[in-house]
């Protein structure tokens, strides 16, 4: 596991420093090519950049390659003047951060380029396996891994390698008099600078990352013997899972440029081509005899790559889709939209049963789930999809479909984003801080307080659609039931008729057709309400009931099982578009993901696999929450019946939910003590093999500033010399012996001289590393671990 100490740990032994400017710094750049701010503003210090620049080289000195990508040197300080020189008036500076240090570097120019078959590192979409007749590429699907050839492996691998780099191809071809410093600033920014709440790398990170883990896993599975390019496959390595929602501290660091990880993808792919075609352990004579690819077997880690790199064509697209309209174009084999993305719509005052269906809930009985997939279930999956668990599932009801944004436009209009009622107190601090009025995919198209919006898709800003579900995070689902619950009718309040608090009122005629709070849904009560011809029990007796491992994205639209899944569209569709399952409900797979009450869990037997050992484990924390369904970009096993997956409440995926009430407690599990909202009631501690569980876990100490600053300040107290930071306010009693005790205990130890057998060392409750990193001067390998 990485704790965020850690996290903060490899920042700082890399020498990225975060330099003056807000975080808002990145959200401002992207609302113009270029962007004006008093001279007074630019805050960076001669010494902070010295610095910076003097700790890259040491960190980009353990790889001869990269070294001589940055023979350029692309002089930090020089390239902050040309920005600012080139971007602005002397008279109206922009302010500065470090991420810039990324731009202005040469390949520009490059970036800026026409798109043609030859920049696709792989096989160009229009001869890839998935595209149709219109040259618009979409997911095949989900390989059958009792039968494995060279050829099916390599016809999934280009599939999914073209449909990443599709999604990054969003230039058009332009004539050379567009070829302006502001216009090539463009690209620059949409490739190297962070996202703009700034909590995610930048897209340059992802455009590396992928490539990279399919190295790193088929070295870890012996396929491979060696490295591409050991820096790159160190840097790009580890993502991000946002710690917090200001969580901030990780764009800071200099990037190779595009033109070199473009470079490096070529590389890559030539490389996991030839493992496919030449690897003995694939030998499948000729086609004639496939073969059987399960956990044990070392090509687990190419079908792995595949599915790690179609989580990221989702969560970049969702990416791109926050990027300002200005800075993106929809790639020229990207899938069509869903038809109804064309149709005009009132931008404000939406009326139910006109721009958007109405929501009936609709009553479920009660049943027992079986959740977990089968070991010998033919297709790859994640370590946490293996298990089991019997959930008993108490009848509830849920609502028809998913909330649409006509729903949510009630919620906006009625200021419930200005309510703090209805928030918790983690969900109110993460609104305030993003300065939240609407969902982040809406736009306004008319005067503040008019309540006009049009939507964002991934490249395109389109007409609100209104019977569309709408995109918001698991906070805003959260307050969007409390409202409902108290807002279905008239307030008896507002009519004078009683004086009882509105939470002590929470009965059928109130908004819940229970005496219960409406809520989100849970993992298991998604599965009852599942196609039942698609459900997990009709998986587990024929494959092809997991429509993904038969069904490839043009076809997926398609029967009465239906669904917007696996790219057959790339946008949402209307809620009523397809047919209802057995329950009634609609959209229970596809569309858009639905948040749950579940906290991310282990099913019982879970076993973490050896290629990815820290895959699921770190976010087993209570503080991530399952969606589950899959969204119009999800592919591959993300479309599997057996897939769960996860975010932090406080992310922003293709994401929506559905209302649900019931008279018991919800059938979820979860992982520490949740927080109640005024009037709710909360989940039962239950069996682990029943309905869920529930146990409290105590807070990870390592997400607390105060406490994570200590143990810095403790490990490495000359840290802030330079900047002329003080460690702590000196006084009489102030505890300097203290200091850089971590080191001094590994440095005695290294001085008794133990007897070593193989030269390696174990830090056990490592913090934040300091005498990790002293053990790593004498010992070849040292492994530290910190407890939660």
């Amino acid at each position: 596991m990485i704790s965020r100490a850690g996290r903060n740990l490899n920042k700082l032994a890399g020498g990225t420093r975060r330099l003056a400017g807000s975080s808002s710094l990145a959200s401002s750049l992207w609302s113009a090519s270029t962007v004006s701010s008093p001279a007074s503003s630019v805050v960076v210090t001669r010494s902070s950049l010295d610095k910076s620049k003097d700790q890259r080289h040491v960190t980009c000195s353990s790889s001869c390659q990269w070294k001589k990508a940055l023979s350029t040197e692309r002089q930090y300080d020089t390239t902050t003047d040309s920005l600012l020189n080139k971007s602005t008036p002397k008279s109206s500076r922009a302010l500065v951060e470090a991420w810039m240090v990324n731009l202005n570097r040469g390949d520009d120019k490059w970036l800026s380029s026409s798109r043609t078959p030859d920049w696709f590192t792989g096989v160009p979409p229009t001869s890839c396996p998935g595209v149709d007749t219109n040259g618009k590429i979409r997911s095949l699907s989900l390989p059958n891994l009792n039968a494995v050839t060279r050829q099916s492996a390599k016809e999934y691998f280009d599939n999914s390698w073209t449909l990443f780099e599709t999604l990054f191809a969003e230039n058009r071809k332009i004539d050379s008099c567009e070829l302006t410093d502001s216009f090539i600033l463009k690209y620059s920014f949409v490739s190297l600078s962070p996202p703009v709440h700034g909590i995610r790398h930048p897209q340059i990170f992802y455009y590396g990352h992928t490539p990279c883990l399919y190295i790193n896993k088929l070295r870890v599975a012996g396929v491979l013997n060696k490295p591409v390019n050991a820096y790159f496959e160190s840097i790009f390595e580890l993502g991000v899972d946002e710690m917090l929602w200001d969580d901030m501290h990780k764009n800071d660091m200099l990037w190779p440029t595009v033109f070199d990880v473009h470079n490096y993808r070529k590389d890559v792919y030539e490389t996991v081509v030839n493992a496919i075609l030449t690897h003995p352990s694939l030998d499948d004579c000729n086609g004639t005899k496939p073969v059987k690819v399960d956990q044990d077997h070392p090509m687990w880690a190419l079908f792995l790559g595949f599915e790690h790199e179609r989580i990221h064509l989702e969560t970049s697209s969702v990416l791109f889709r926050e990027t300002p309209i200005h800075l993106v174009q929809t790639p020229p084999n990207w899938p069509f939209m869903h038809p109804s993305a064309e149709k005009d719509s009132v931008s404000t005052k939406p009326l139910e049963g006109v721009h958007y269906p109405s929501n009936r809930m609709i009553s479920v009985s009660s049943s027992a789930v079986d959740l977990g997939k089968p070991p010998s279930f033919p297709s790859f999956g994640w370590d946490n999809e293996y298990g089991h668990r019997t959930v008993n599932v108490p009848s509830f009801h849920a609502s028809e479909h998913m909330v649409t944004n006509g729903e949510f436009w009630e919620f906006v209009s009625d200021g419930g984003y200005r309510d703090q009622q209805y928030w918790c107190e983690d969900s109110w601090n993460w609104r305030t801080h993003r300065n939240m009025k609407w969902p982040f995919f809406w736009q306004p198209d008319g005067p503040a307080g008019s309540h006009e919006f049009s939507l964002r898709t991934i490249f395109e800003v389109v007409p609100m659609k209104w019977d569309w579900p709408v995109d918001i995070n698991y906070y805003e689902a959260k307050a969007f039931c409390r409202w409902k619950t108290n807002q279905s009718v008239p307030s008896p309040f507002d009519m004078g008729i009683i004086t009882i608090s509105p939470h002590d009122i929470q009965t059928e005629k109130y908004g819940s057709p229970t005496s219960q709070p409406l809520r989100v849904l849970t993992e298991a009560e998604h599965h009852v309400i599942r196609h039942k011809h698609t459900n997990l029990d009709s998986a587990r007796s024929s494959v092809e009931a997991d429509k993904v491992m038969v069904t490839g994205g043009l076809d997926f639209a398609s029967g009465p099982t239906g669904a917007n899944l696996n790219m057959a569209f790339s946008s949402q569709n209307p809620v009523n578009y397809f047919a209802p399952s057995h329950t009634g409900h609609r959209d229970t797979t596809g569309n858009v993901w639905e948040w749950t009450e579940d906290h991310f869990n282990p099913l019982k037997g879970f076993e973490v696999h050896h290629v990815y050992d820290d895959f699921s484990t770190p976010c087993f924390d209570g503080k991530h929450h399952m969606i589950v369904g899959g969204s119009f970009i999800s592919t591959g096993d993300e479309a599997s019946v057996f897939a769960r997956f996860h975010f932090r409440p406080h992310f922003l995926q293709h994401s929506g939910f559905r209302l649900v009430a019931s008279e018991d407690a919800p059938p979820c599990t979860t992982l520490e003590q949740p927080v109640y909202f005024p009037g709710a009631t909360g989940p039962s501690s239950t069996d682990d093999d029943s309905s869920g569980n529930n146990t409290s876990d105590p807070v990870n100490v390592y997400e607390t500033d105060d406490l994570l600053h200590m143990y810095l300040g403790l490990h490495y107290p000359t840290s802030g010399e330079a900047e002329g930071v003080d460690l702590m306010l000196m006084h009489k009693n102030a505890p300097l012996h203290g200091l850089r005790f971590p080191q001094r205990v590994a440095q005695l130890l290294t001085s008794l001289n133990p007897e070593r057998t193989n030269n390696r060392a174990l830090d056990i409750g490592c913090a934040v590393g300091g005498a990790s990193f002293e053990l790593a001067k004498t010992f070849d390998q040292v492994d530290a671990f910190d407890f939660r």
